[in-house]
């Protein structure tokens, strides 16, 4: 027993916080030194490894596997979720420090998290908690379902019923349930300066911001800089840290939170430079509507990739 508990020491030594007390039963059993883990650790532990050793054999799922696809689904949330599990700011600093991809630091961070709790490490039990704390902050934005940047004078918008009806469809379909999930669809609403492009687009919005309950975000796409600071301005409201990097970096942060909590209206305005949105429109697998306001018409791929295009004329006096 004093050999087993001075190579025991030695393996803690070496691997810190990655040397959980099962990992070092296991290790144990490994070298065929079953007898001394029953002495070190107890019986009813030994033979809880044991069975958890027999499934990762036995199991179709690497667990290593089902750790990275987990990391990729927290993303981005990944801070939020190691406060939640008691990770102290040191390992989260080191953690920040050897990776700056999000699913990175997230794998990370998991591999910490299952190192300290061994076998009880349940991934099933991390994802209904990453589901609570996405609820949570979705709750307290409840009230900006509509940003102030939406809030254009469209109370005084007349005689675009038809085209908003048009849209309505396009992006819901012709049955108008109230509980539907949101399949990804793209649609622009282009010309003349002061037509009313972006009226229009808050008056949709407005009407239909229920149906949105993952937010409705407004883009103000006049350059690359307003672009980026709404993405910024996005980022702060939903509560996500983010360091000072390109655009498609923080765009891929904001992108990330927002798959996966429900359906989410984004709308770029004004973005007569359509050349900005090329590579920052979202995934078309998303549960996600876009909609888009430029006064560019004609071939450009964001117009050849929209799913309808409304080009609003004036109206008769």
């Amino acid at each position: 027993q004093e050999q087993a508990m001075e190579m025991l020491q030695m393996w803690k030594d070496r691997h810190g916080l990655q040397a959980s007390v099962h990992v070092m039963c296991e290790v144990l059993i490994n070298v065929g030194c079953k007898a001394e883990a029953e002495e070190v650790f107890g019986q009813d532990t030994v033979k809880k490894v044991q069975s958890h050793m027999s499934d990762s054999d036995s199991g179709s799922d690497n667990p290593d596997r089902l750790l990275y696809e987990l990391a990729e689904e927290v993303g981005v949330n990944w801070l939020e979720l190691a406060l939640d599990a008691g990770m102290r700011q040191h390992e989260i600093s080191i953690i920040e420090s050897e990776a700056r991809i999000p699913e990175q630091q997230a794998w990370k961070m998991l591999c910490q998290w299952r190192a300290k709790i061994g076998i009880d490490f349940n991934i099933d039990e991390v994802r209904a908690r990453l589901k609570i704390l996405r609820q949570k902050r979705h709750n307290k934005l409840a009230k900006y379902l509509i940003f102030p940047e939406m809030i254009h004078d469209h109370k005084n918008l007349r005689g675009r019923e038809a085209e908003l009806e048009e849209m309505f469809k396009q992006f819901w379909g012709d049955l108008g349930e109230s509980e539907m999930i949101a399949q990804f669809c793209l649609q622009v609403i282009n010309g003349l300066g002061g037509i009313g492009k972006s009226a229009a687009a808050s008056k949709y919005a407005a009407l239909w911001k229920q149906r949105y309950g993952g937010g409705v975000f407004h883009f103000n796409g006049e350059s690359y800089t307003s672009l980026q600071n709404s993405i910024r301005q996005n980022l702060r409201k939903l509560g996500l840290q983010f360091g000072k990097g390109s655009l498609m970096e923080e765009n891929q942060i904001f992108l990330q939170h927002v798959y996966g909590t429900g359906n989410v209206l984004l709308v770029y305005d004004a973005a007569d430079d359509l050349n900005l949105l090329v590579n920052i429109l979202p995934s078309v697998t998303a549960h996600v509507h876009v909609l888009v306001t430029t006064r560019t018409c004609g071939d450009h791929p964001v117009l050849a990739r929209a799913d309808r295009i409304t080009s609003l004329g004036r109206l008769p006096p």
